[in-house]
């Protein structure tokens, strides 16, 4: 999803004043990166408790919820005006053509206008859209904001800085909504049988309950669950309260 052939795309960032990213923070466009970082980084968790508070080996763990993900990116900012590519990333050498008016700091106030500093309408920091390829990879808002110095000028202006973002997913009430409705047991789903699938599994997917089979089965019209053709749309009803 990340790299695709032909020209080189720069990770672009983007701010919104609203939840369902519509409403572009003022004078914002999109923050595009020098470079793009060598990796990316994504962090799924799960929450367990466990109901006698005793440890456990993860055999007694009862599932609690499902945190929101966390995605982290490197940024380079450079105001020196010589980086060509990411070769020079680890490279700090006084750079003969720093004046002492360069100064990475309007870089980095300008990357907080778009994920760190608080709206007055709102009173909260920006959602984030992070976009590579003209693909949205991460809709979410900043946790954390870790900025690290790499060179400075002769009197001591900063040169150039690696600042790492760590976000926190966010979504849409709508899609959250979406979302939760298309999990839901109760209310009708439809899907489409391929080569492979097992009759049963489907039905453990949309109920959590593998005995259901023989329900969808009466509710679809089938003589046998045995032998389904390839391309058939199956409904599965509500469960029963």
């Amino acid at each position: 999803m990340f790299f695709e052939s032909g020209k080189i795309e720069k990770i672009k960032i983007l701010a919104f004043k609203d939840e369902n990213y519509s409403i572009p923070v003022p004078d914002t466009t999109e923050f595009e990166l020098l470079i793009n970082p060598e990796s990316l980084s994504q962090k799924f968790t799960l929450e367990y408790s466990n109901l006698n508070n005793k440890p456990s080996n993860g055999q007694n763990a009862t599932y609690f919820r499902t945190p929101p993900q966390s995605f982290s990116l490197d940024v380079l900012l450079d105001a020196t005006g010589v980086i060509k590519d990411a070769g020079l990333l680890s490279i700090a050498i006084a750079n003969p053509f720093a004046t002492q008016d360069n100064d990475v700091t309007p870089l980095i106030q300008k990357l907080k206008k778009y994920c760190y500093d608080i709206l007055s309408d709102t009173h909260r920091p920006p959602f984030v859209k992070i976009i590579y390829g003209g693909v949205d990879i991460y809709k979410g808002a900043l946790q954390s904001m870790d900025i690290d110095y790499k060179l400075f000028t002769a009197v001591g202006k900063p040169l150039r800085a690696m600042v790492k973002l760590h976000f926190i997913s966010s979504i849409s009430p709508t899609e959250a909504a979406a979302a939760k409705d298309e999990q839901s047991p109760d209310i009708t789903h439809q899907k489409t049988f391929k080569s492979g699938t097992h009759f049963t599994l489907l039905s453990n997917d949309v109920y959590q309950d593998v005995n259901r089979y023989i329900d969808v089965a009466k509710a679809n019209n089938m003589l046998t669950f045995r032998k389904i053709k390839t391309g058939t749309t199956i409904f599965f009803p509500p469960i029963e309260k």
